[in-house]
C-alpha cells in the first residue's frame, strides 16, 4: 500500500489474503420422492472445481488456498528515504532481519490445524464433527512443484453415502480434470497456477 495524500504515512507492506469460502455436499434421500430428506452434509474449506461419477463412486475435487501468515512487513519509506544512503540501507536491512526472525518464529510454532483447511461432517439428527480436510498421512506431493494450494479429492460411495469416506489431497493449484473408468487425472499448467512465481512454473508452458 502506498499513499502520498496529506495526513497519510508512506508505508509499504506485504499482506496476504486467505479465502474463507467453503463447499457443501448434501446427501439427499429420495426413496420417498414426495418428501426428500437430507441425510448427511459435508462442508469442505475451499471451492468447487469439478466432479466425476464412475459407476457408484463419486469423486469431488475441491481447491483450497494456502492460508496467509498475518505478520505484515511494514517500513516507513519516508523516514528511510530521508536518511543518508548508508544509514538508510542499514535500517532497511535491520527491518528485513527482524521480519525474517518474526516469521521464522511463527512458522516454527505452527500446528497442522493452523494451516490445513477444515472439513465439517454431520449426519442428520446427530452432532457434527470438525476435522482437518484430510489426515496428514493422506496428503501427497507431486514430483514437480505445482503451486502452493491444496487439491482435495473427496470420494463418496453412492451405495453407502452416509459412511465415512476416504479423502486424499495433493499440493498444487487447480487445473483441468480428466477421468477414465479406472483413474482420475489432475492437471496444473503454468496458466492456471495462481502463485506461479512461487510454484516454479512461471516461464515454462508445462503441465
Amino acid at each position: 500500500s502506498w499513499s502520498n495524500q496529506p495526513g497519510y504515512e508512506n508505508y509499504y507492506y506485504y499482506d496476504y489474503y486467505y479465502s474463507e469460502s467453503y463447499l457443501q455436499l448434501a446427501i439427499i434421500d429420495v426413496s420417498d420422492r414426495t418428501s426428500p430428506t437430507i441425510s448427511r452434509t459435508i462442508q469442505y474449506g475451499g471451492s468447487y472445481v469439478t466432479s466425476r461419477r464412475i459407476d457408484n463412486s463419486l469423486r469431488v475435487v475441491v481447491s483450497s488456498s494456502t492460508p496467509g501468515l498475518d505478520i505484515p512487513f511494514t517500513l516507513n519509506w519516508r523516514d528511510y528515504c530521508e536518511m543518508p544512503e548508508d544509514v538508510g540501507t542499514a535500517v532497511f536491512e535491520a527491518a528485513i532481519g527482524a521480519y525474517v526472525g518474526e516469521m521464522t518464529e511463527l512458522i516454527n510454532n505452527l500446528t497442522l490445524e493452523d494451516v490445513m483447511p477444515n472439513k465439517f461432517n454431520q449426519l442428520t439428527g446427530e452432532d457434527g464433527e470438525t476435522n482437518t480436510i484430510v489426515d496428514c498421512s493422506d496428503v501427497y506431493g507431486p514430483g514437480l512443484t505445482s503451486g502452493t494450494g491444496l487439491i482435495t479429492v473427496a470420494s463418496l460411495d453412492l451405495e453407502q453415502p452416509t459412511q465415512e469416506q476416504k479423502d486424499i489431497a495433493i499440493f498444487g493449484e487447480k487445473g483441468l480434470v480428466y477421468a477414465s473408468s479406472s483413474s482420475l487425472y489432475l492437471t496444473t499448467a503454468a496458466d492456471y497456477a495462481e502463485m506461479a512465481w512461487e510454484s516454479g512454473l512461471w516461464s515454462d508452458e508445462t503441465s
